[in-house]
């Protein structure tokens, strides 16, 4: 009987104090150094807890929550993932947490105009993520497009895999979050004109019933994780 009753004790303790409490996070590439950083902000505050991140292209893990992938918070790259997804009224609410930042990128110094001109004509390698996947890859394709580039480009399924390309050689420029450049030193780049649709990045609490993931929600929305993310080249955006 001592037994029994210690073990319903045991269940009825609150989730955040029990040693093998556990958040799956599916986090866009873009924002994973960030999401890294506030995980590691938020374990400092919470003994006991682990959080587990999955690093893809937002549409990766829009089909991935789709076919039942078991996280409770999203991060999205851009707003139209979470949209969709808050259609199942079981879902819970959508934050917009960062303001995201399109820049080229190269491992030589440029100038941005020449670069666009030797992209355009071809005769300079460039890399963009999947526009049908990767917000930020559909942010590149409108800044082409208004430069009537026809040429030859690398896609990469993420933002992560396109940084990959030109880290390797395999590309002499690429379009990529001004985020990732924090872990890029030797990166030369150039912010890109506003040319492009505004990158709102919002989030989804996908199981408003965890008690652990309401409290990272909670903590997303303060001032010391916006003070992070801040720090990893977004624009905090105001909340109606």
């Amino acid at each position: 009987m001592r037994a029994l009753l210690f073990f319903i004790t045991l269940l009825s303790l609150p989730l955040l104090g029990r040693a093998d409490a556990r958040l799956y996070i599916a986090v866009a590439s873009n924002f994973e150094p960030a999401a890294r950083a506030l995980v590691a902000d938020f374990e400092a505050e919470h003994q006991g807890v682990s959080v587990s991140l999955s690093s893809a292209a937002s549409g990766t893990h829009f089909h991935q929550i789709k076919h039942g992938a078991p996280f409770a918070i999203f991060f999205s790259a851009d707003q139209h993932y979470p949209s969709q997804l808050r259609k199942d009224p079981r879902l819970g609410e959508i934050y917009t947490y960062a303001r995201g930042q399109l820049v080229l990128a190269s491992r030589s110094a440029f100038e941005y105009n020449s670069a666009i001109d030797a992209i355009t004509e071809g005769s300079a390698r460039l890399a963009i993520a999947n526009p049908n996947t990767a917000p930020y890859g559909r942010a590149a394709a409108e800044v082409l497009a208004t430069h009537s580039f026809k040429g030859p480009l690398i896609q990469g399924q993420s933002v992560g895999q396109t940084l990959g390309f030109l880290m390797s050689g395999a590309v002499d420029f690429a379009f990529i979050a001004r985020s990732q450049l924090l872990t890029q030193p030797d990166i030369f780049w150039q912010r890109v004109p506003d040319t492009y649709s505004a990158i709102d990045q919002d989030a989804i609490l996908l199981k408003p019933e965890d008690k652990l993931a309401q409290a990272f929600w909670s903590y997303l929305q303060s001032h010391a994780a916006q003070a992070i993310i801040q720090t990893f080249g977004y624009e905090v955006v105001i909340n109606d």
